[in-house]
């Protein structure tokens, strides 16, 4: 009985090695990988052109909040500079003496503000330019201020309405 023992411990070991591994416990075969790839990219394909559009919508929205953010700032040191300002009981009849010593003045696509001979640009990409004195109150004068910028087929348009000397 002891070597038919023998026999039947080695005869296991040696199935147990040979044994085959069931199918569902294999890896991925290659065929079964680039399937699997290719419905991947048909499915995500038709999202391309979404993400592209929302990446353009959003440098538009990028370049459109720069914009706005150039002309608030203009808009906002003319405004500084009215409330700065002495009022004057009769305005001159042209706006660069208004503000005196600051002037603003509009060359080429450019709102620069001058003081004592030197040019400060303001705003780029300029397209109009008003400033308006329709009311007073109280003696002082109400200016009225705008700015339309364009840039690569975005606008926009600032304005404020600011009392002469009206310091904060």
């Amino acid at each position: 009985g002891g070597v038919w023992r023998q026999r039947l411990y080695i005869h296991a070991a040696r199935d147990a090695m040979m044994r085959r591994v069931p199918v569902c416990q294999r890896g991925v075969s290659l065929v079964e990988l680039l399937l699997g790839l290719a419905i991947t990219a048909l499915v995500l394909w038709p999202l391309v052109p979404m993400v592209r559009t929302a990446s353009a919508a959003a440098r538009i929205g990028g370049e459109q909040a720069a914009l706005e953010r150039e002309a608030d700032f203009a808009i906002e040191r003319i405004s500084e500079r009215i409330r700065a300002t002495a009022p004057l009981a009769q305005l001159p009849a042209a706006d660069t003496d208004w503000l005196k010593p600051a002037s603003y003045v509009w060359i080429g696509d450019t709102l620069y503000e001058q003081q004592k001979g030197i040019n400060y640009a303001l705003a780029g990409s300029v397209t109009d330019f008003h400033l308006d004195a329709p009311v007073s109150i109280g003696g002082r004068p109400v200016i009225q201020v705008r700015l339309t910028l364009e840039r690569d087929g975005l606008k926009t348009t600032a304005g404020a309405s600011v009392r002469m000397g009206d310091v904060q």
